[in-house]
């Protein structure tokens, strides 16, 4: 078992299943620049972990943006 924070999935992508397995394959790419690692998983549900992991991301990075972004009556004030 392994625990992933979603600040370090850097990408997901699935492939095809090889001939002979049942199961597609899910790789992510974790870490930064300098330090990237890939995990690879097989399972039967790899294209639903890749979009669950999509929609996270994108919630976490809208969530961040709305932080940066200064409210109408502070920018008024500048």
């Amino acid at each position: 078992m392994a625990v992933v924070p979603l600040v370090e999935i850097q990408s997901s992508r699935t492939q095809r299943p090889n001939a002979g397995t049942s199961y597609p394959y899910v790789d992510l790419t974790l870490g930064d620049t300098n330090t990237q690692r890939v995990i690879q998983l097989q399972l039967e549900q790899g294209l639903e972990l890749c979009r669950v992991i999509a929609m996270q991301v994108e919630n976490m990075m809208s969530v961040r943006e709305k932080r940066l972004t200064l409210p109408p009556s502070e920018i008024t004030m500048l």
